[in-house]
């Protein structure tokens, strides 16, 4: 969910039935005096009625994250997340197999992806 540079890094906010929004994170000041200051980036509405948001992770333009429905299906969005829109979202669904029921998502260096699940780790 946080992407790492030197010093400020992003940060998704997912709240289910709500837009996705992102934040870019500033260290501002040094030693004691240090602190974080927020500023907006992006949001766009990325809304599934009956779904629970299990994981999400940021990388770069990408956002990821493990969706679980209510029939306890699961499914993996992969957000281009600065040019999606309410009216466009640029995405990818991964549908894992139906024996896999991951409950991490993660996204690795060079656009590839992870998800665990308790008997595998599947990249």
């Amino acid at each position: 969910m946080i992407n790492f540079p030197s010093d400020y890094f992003n940060l998704a906010q997912p709240v289910t039935g709500s837009d996705l929004m992102i934040w870019r994170v500033n260290l501002r000041g040094h030693g004691s005096s240090a602190y974080l200051e927020a500023n907006f980036l992006h949001s766009f509405p990325a809304t599934e009625l009956c779904t629970t948001i299990l994981s999400v992770s940021l990388s770069g333009d990408l956002l990821a994250r493990l969706v679980y429905t209510s029939q306890f299906h699961s499914y993996i969005e992969v957000f281009d997340w600065r040019v999606s829109t309410a009216l466009v979202h640029r995405r990818t669904v991964i549908f894992p197999k139906h024996t896999e029921k991951p409950y991490s998502v993660v996204l690795l260096p060079g656009r590839q992806l992870a998800f665990v699940h308790p008997k595998c780790h599947r990249v």
